[in-house]
């Protein structure tokens, strides 16, 4: 279901699970050929939680952030129910840096909210149970993201299973882009770097 749900264009399902790793192995989406510079592709592990949700799961953190060429794939991947999507970035500090939550049913989305330090930015009528100004007020810095998670859980019965995730085996899908193409009168800039290492001399 989620490779047609999420997966990329011509997906033709999961990939063969790969041999046993150290956890948490992922390094993002990787750049290839004859893809747009703009799209912005995860390779996921994909399973299932013991409340019978269906997850992918990227651990590396994405290589552009949520901004006006973002969408969410919460809509499509909710075509035939329903369909969390939760992006965490963190801090180099350690601390919270942007937390991304959207929700959809049927094909639709219903809510969602990017959450950048203490701005906060909604779409849709976002549930108090779920409001991080709510949530937030009065918790340090360091508590943020375990306060939202902890109410995604309560909210959806949503938990990933985290010793399948850690040390299990599980088959991986590439998804489609998180970013769209810029429109008309739009610019979206990027940048490749090149390191290139010279042979050793003597003298």
């Amino acid at each position: 279901m989620l490779p047609s749900l999420i997966g990329e264009d011509g997906c033709a399902g999961l990939t063969a699970p790969p041999g046993r790793r150290d956890p948490w192995p992922h390094h993002g989406a990787q750049r290839r050929d004859g893809l747009a510079p703009w799209e912005d592709r995860a390779l996921v592990s994909v399973g299932r939680t013991g409340t019978g949700w269906a997850f992918g799961f990227d651990p590396a953190p994405r290589s552009s952030p949520v901004g006006s060429f973002f969408v969410s794939p919460a809509a499509t991947a909710s075509r035939d129910g329903r369909a969390v999507v939760l992006w965490v970035r963190r801090a180099r500090s350690g601390g919270l840096s942007v937390f991304h939550l959207s929700v959809a049913r049927h094909g639709e989305e219903l809510y969602a909210f990017t959450l950048r330090g203490t701005d906060v930015e909604r779409t849709g009528p976002v549930p108090g149970a779920l409001d991080p100004e709510q949530l937030l007020e009065g918790a340090g810095e360091d508590a943020h993201e375990q306060r939202l998670l902890a109410a995604v859980e309560a909210e959806f019965g949503l938990a990933l299973p985290r010793l399948a995730l850690a040390e299990g085996i599980l088959p991986e899908l590439t998804t489609r882009s998180w970013n769209r193409a810029s429109r008309q009168g739009e610019a979206y800039a990027y940048a490749y770097a090149t390191i290139s290492v010279g042979p050793r001399t003597t003298g």
